[in-house]
C-alpha cells in the first residue's frame, strides 16, 4: 500500500508519541527495548508506523542478524502499539496496516524474517489479532512460548472489584488488613534495593530463576522516563521486611512484573495486601486492566493457585508468529539451534 510508511524515530519523539496508545506497554519501553538488545548482542529500532501521513503505530524492532548470511531475525515484543481507541474495528485494521508496512520493510526490503509478540488484550481481542496475522501469511510458532495470564477487569469500583475476588482470596486479604502491616511504595534505587535482596533469598531457598532478573529491571530504570518508571511495593512489620512487588503502570494495562515474600510475610498475608495496592494503584493511574504476568499451571501450580483467585479472565495472546521466505526461516532456525547448543554445552 503506498500510502504506508515508517519512519525511525528519536527517543524523545518515543516517549513523547507513546503516551497516544492505550496498548502501550513495559516491553515497548526505549530503555527496555536497548537493554533487551544488548543482551544477544543486537540492536534496536524504533519506528513509527504512518497512514497517509497519520501515526497508527509504533514499534521497537530487536535486529539480530546471523553470521556469514545475508538475513536475520527482526523481533517485536509487546507490539506493535496501536490502540488509541476503544473502537475494536478500527484498531484491527490499523494493526493489520502496522503489519503490512512492518512486512514491506523488514521481510521484502531487508531479507529478514519478522518475528511479533503481541501485547495482551481482552479474549476476543487476542482471537482477531490472531486470525489478521494468519489472513495475512504469518505462520504461528514456539506454541509453548504463548504468553497466557490473567487479566483483571479494575475500571469498576473497588468494593465490586473486592467483592468479585474468590472467597478463600478475600478471606486472606481480610486477615492481611489485620496484621497492622505497613506498605511503602515508589520508584527509588532503595526500595529496588530491598527488593533485590529479598527477590534473591527467594531464588536461593526455592532454586529457581527468571529470563530478566532484578538488576535488569533495575538498570532498565534508570533511563526510563518519570511517568513510565516502575512502580516497588514493599510490605513491612515493625520495620521487617516481609514481602515486596515490581509492577509496571501505563497505557490501559498495568502488569505485575516480579515478587517474594518471606516465612513470615507468608504467615502474614503481606503478598495479598500488595497486590490489592497494586490493585487500586492501577485504578489511581487511570489503567482498565491488571495484567498478572503470566501463568503456568503445570510448571507453577502454586502461583497459578494465587493468581486464579483474583478471578479474572484466563487469556492468551496472539503470537509469536513469523513471516520470511522459507530459505531465510531454515537458516535462522538451523542457527538458533547451534547457538542452544553452544550455550548447552557452556553450562
Amino acid at each position: 500500500m503506498t500510502d504506508l510508511r515508517i519512519d525511525y524515530l528519536t527517543e524523545k519523539e518515543w516517549n513523547l508519541f507513546t503516551k497516544l496508545f492505550l496498548d502501550h506497554n513495559y516491553r515497548q519501553f526505549w530503555a527496555f527495548g536497548n537493554e533487551s538488545a544488548k543482551r544477544l548482542g543486537a540492536k534496536s529500532e524504533y519506528v513509527g508506523i504512518y497512514f497517509k501521513d497519520a501515526l497508527i503505530g509504533m514499534t521497537n524492532v530487536r535486529i539480530k542478524k546471523i553470521p556469514l548470511y545475508p538475513t536475520g531475525i527482526a523481533y517485536i515484543n509487546g507490539g506493535p502499539i496501536h490502540f488509541k481507541h476503544q473502537n475494536a474495528e478500527e484498531s484491527l485494521e490499523k494493526f493489520e496496516f502496522c503489519l503490512k508496512a512492518l512486512t514491506a520493510e523488514y521481510v521484502t526490503q531487508r531479507n529478514l524474517v519478522l518475528r511479533v509478540k503481541c501485547s495482551i488484550f481482552d479474549e476476543e481481542g487476542n482471537a482477531a489479532r490472531d486470525r489478521v496475522f494468519q489472513q495475512n501469511k504469518f505462520r504461528q510458532i514456539q506454541p509453548e512460548d504463548r504468553y497466557r495470564t490473567f487479566l483483571v477487569d479494575v475500571s469498576k469500583n473497588e468494593d465490586e472489584i473486592r467483592a468479585s475476588l474468590h472467597g478463600k482470596w478475600r478471606n486472606q486479604l481480610n486477615r492481611a488488613d489485620k496484621n497492622d502491616l505497613t506498605v511503602l511504595s515508589g520508584t527509588g534505587s532503595d526500595l529496588f534495593e530491598t527488593f533485590e535482596k529479598l527477590f534473591e533469598q527467594l531464588k536461593e531457598k526455592k532454586g529457581f530463576s527468571v529470563a530478566l532478573d532484578v538488576d535488569f529491571y533495575e538498570k532498565t530504570q534508570t533511563k526510563l522516563p518519570e511517568h513510565e518508571k516502575f512502580l516497588v511495593q514493599v510490605a513491612l512489620k515493625n520495620n521487617e521486611v516481609l514481602s515486596a512487588h515490581v509492577g509496571s503502570y501505563v497505557g490501559n494495562t498495568a502488569v505485575y512484573l516480579l515478587g517474594a515474600s518471606n516465612p513470615k510475610g507468608n504467615e502474614l498475608k503481606a503478598s495479598y495486601l500488595l497486590q490489592w495496592h497494586a490493585i487500586r494503584n492501577a485504578k489511581k493511574l487511570g489503567c482498565d486492566w491488571y495484567d498478572l504476568g503470566g501463568v503456568d499451571p503445570a510448571g507453577n501450580k502454586g502461583v497459578y493457585h494465587f493468581k486464579k483467585g483474583f478471578k479474572g479472565a484466563d487469556v492468551t495472546a496472539a503470537g509469536p508468529y513469523q513471516a520470511g521466505s522459507i530459505m531465510n526461516v531454515c537458516i535462522v532456525s538451523m542457527a538458533e539451534r547451534a547457538y542452544r547448543f553452544l550455550l548447552k554445552l557452556r553450562s
